[in-house]
């Protein structure tokens, strides 16, 4: 997942990272793909890895969470 978010193909990154988290069900892995999908433009992706992260216990999604309600994207 770090080489293709590396490599900037997003997409890909997206898709890594999400494997990643759904494997390891952990909430560093969920908040990482939820930062990368806000900054990323990809702000369905990113509520959901946020959320899930929030759940699994990551205080901080809760602030990005707010980020992405007041983002124009």
């Amino acid at each position: 997942a770090q080489a293709w978010q590396a490599s900037r193909d997003r997409q890909r990154a997206l898709a890594a990272w999400e494997a990643v988290a759904e494997r390891s069900d952990a909430g560093d892995d969920w908040l990482r793909l939820g930062q990368l999908a806000h900054g990323w433009g990809e702000p369905a992706l990113a509520e959901r890895a946020l959320r899930m992260a929030s759940e699994r216990g990551r205080e901080e999604a809760g602030r990005w969470l707010e980020a992405l309600a007041a983002s124009p994207l």
